[in-house]
Order: structure tokens, then sequence, then C-alpha cells
């Protein structure tokens, strides 16, 4: 039993925590006890769905996330993680068609501009990604995600001077996150793949091995809406160690990658081909 006892709100409030903590299995656990106790907790069913997403369970995060709104029609960030659940399964027009409706309902909402720029990355359409984008930005306080995704879109267009300066503030954000949280895996995490983009392999490869170091395993990270796991971060420096031309090391960290997770398919690719070049855009969903 939890702490404060056996109700719906107790193993809520449990999961909640252990989802914050990156315990995701056993916020699963909770919420699912949650539900079991009181089935009218949408709360919970929105969590849960969060969760299963964290976990890679696409269509289980969408099927919750309906429920919910049907229950919740006008609820505006569950229908930002149905949009953003859609478009990690591919389902683009469908995610794009989402995050327009919220737009309607509130024009300056950031995070579902933010979801249209994803959508048009995911599909290539680099300019059209910058733009909207930056018209993100422009709706409130830059926030990492943004400028992120800004940066990687201009980059790709081949907008240095605005990828140079967009990743030069994300940069400064994670900077903020080592030194508030130096114990913590995430800011190293991701100033490695910033570093990365800027094809500085050495210090990527130090980022990450930092990273590492403080990276757990079975826990799924989490910051700035960028989710990770000690096995994207192993991926990663593997793919810094092909650039170097450390290509033994390479090699091992592939089949470590493998060892965990047999079906990871950047650890066979390390593993089975270290020679291989790749670029951080083919190596980002590894």
């Amino acid at each position: 039993m939890v702490f404060g006892g056996d109700t719906a709100d107790s193993y809520y409030d449990e999961g909640v925590t252990a989802a914050m903590r990156g315990d995701v299995e056993q916020a699963i656990q909770h919420f699912n006890r949650t539900i079991t106790l009181d089935d009218s907790y949408l709360a919970a069913y929105h969590q849960l769905g969060r969760c299963y997403m964290r976990m890679g369970k696409l269509q289980d995060a969408i099927d919750l996330f309906v429920r919910v709104i049907k229950e919740k029609p006008h609820q505006i960030p569950i229908r930002i993680d149905l949009g953003n659940a859609l478009m990690e399964m591919g389902k683009f027009r469908e995610a794009s068609q989402v995050f327009d409706e919220v737009l309607q309902v509130k024009p300056a909402n950031q995070r579902a501009q933010l979801g249209l720029a994803h959508c048009a990355f995911n599909q290539g359409k680099w300019e059209e990604s910058m733009q909207l984008a930056q018209a993100a930005s422009l709706m409130g306080q830059p926030l990492f995600s943004t400028l992120y995704l800004l940066g990687r879109a201009a980059l790709m267009g081949g907008h240095h001077v605005i990828a140079e300066q967009a990743l030069g503030e994300a940069m400064r954000q994670v900077d903020q996150m080592v030194e508030t949280s130096p114990e913590h895996p995430e800011g190293y995490y991701l100033r490695g793949e910033i570093l990365m983009m800027h094809q500085k392999y050495a210090e990527a490869r130090d980022a990450l091995d930092a990273a590492e170091n403080r990276a757990k395993p079975n826990v799924q990270y989490s910051a700035y809406g960028e989710h990770f796991s000690l096995l994207d971060i192993l991926n990663r420096l593997g793919v810094c160690y092909g650039h170097l031309g450390a290509n033994e090391k390479a090699t091992a960290i592939g089949q470590r990658i493998l060892t965990l997770d047999p079906e990871n398919k950047g650890g066979m690719k390390l593993a089975g081909n270290s020679e291989d070049s790749q670029s951080v855009e083919e190596n980002e969903s590894s």
C-alpha cells in the first residue's frame, strides 16, 4: 500500500511522483491501481497514456487520450499529447489537424505551433519547419524545445546564421541545467546532441560519456520535452566514436547495447558495421 492509504488519490500521487523520477513502469502500476479504485479518474487515464507514450506504446497512448477527450473535449493539454502521439506514429496529417484545432481555439498556443513545426520537420520540410518554429518562438519566452527544433530545421535548410543563434541559446539553457543539476544526465545528453549537430564529436563524446555515467538502466529520462534512456545515450556515444574513427569502441558499445536490448536497431548497426558514417538526423530516433 502506498503512503496515504489505499485510495485512488494516493495511488495517483504516487504515479505522478514515479513518472517524474523516470520510473515509468512503476508509474503505470500506480495509475492502473488508481483506475481500478475509480474508473472515472480521467487524470489517471491521461497520465497513463503519457507513460505509454514514453515507452513507445503509441496506440495504447492514443486510445487513452481519445477516451479522455470524449469526456473533456475542451481540454487543451491532452489534445497536444494526442497530436504528439499521432506525430510519433508518423500520422502527420492527423497530428497536424489536432494541432490546428488547438490553434483555432488558442491561437497563441506555443506547444501546438511547435507540434506543427515538428510534423513538417519529420517530413523533411525544412523551410516550413523553420518558419513554424520561428512563429512558435514569438508566442512567448523561447523554450529549449522551440530553439532546439528551430536550430535543427535551420541547419538542415542551410540557414546557418539562424541555426547558430537558436542552438547557441539552446546550449545556454542546457548549461544552466548542468550547473543546477550536475549529477543528473539530462543536461549532458542534450549538450552532446547539440555538439553533434555542430560536428564537434570529441566534445560531444565527453558530454555523452558524462551522461552515461549518471544514467541508470530502465529509467526513462525527460527534459524540455525530449525523452531518452541509457540506450539512447549509448547509441549517440557509439555514433560519436564512429565519427572519430574509434571503430573498435563503437563496435563495443553496439555490443553492449545489444546485451541490454537485443532488437535495438542502433545497436545492431554499431555492432555490425562500425565503419558506417551516420549522420545526426539518421540516428535521432535510434
